[in-house]
């Protein structure tokens, strides 16, 4: 059998983000302080969606002022720009060989088995 690609789930395992701002978690935390109840399927919500920040704040009905948009806008892209992979060797092994690797995020993988399963 001959091994055509290799699937991993990127964060936490292959790549880090060493000191995350959680800018998703950011919009949820002031929809508490607008009086939003935090729900069971929030995060669920946000990884299987591929929703701009924006577009995550409408989803949930929270209303976030310009000012704290752009603050978190400047988290979202300090996070992207500080990812590394984890210093184990093994992301480096992965790509020495002539495999074909494919990483995908939450978000990604779950719909691309919902494109498939339709």
């Amino acid at each position: 059998m001959s091994v055509k690609f290799i699937l991993f789930d990127a964060f936490g395992t292959l790549l880090r983000i060493p000191q995350g701002r959680h800018p998703y978690r950011m919009i949820l935390k002031e929809g508490i302080r607008q009086g939003r109840r935090p729900q069971p399927n929030d995060l669920r919500q946000v990884m299987t969606r591929s929703l701009s920040l924006e577009e995550a704040a409408e989803l949930f009905g929270i209303i976030i002022r310009p000012d704290l948009m752009a603050e978190i806008q400047g988290a979202l892209d300090a996070d992207l720009s500080s990812i590394e992979p984890f210093d184990d060797g093994l992301f480096h092994a992965v790509f020495a060989t002539t495999l074909l690797v494919q990483s995908l995020t939450h978000r990604s993988l779950d719909s691309s088995i919902t494109e498939a399963h339709g």
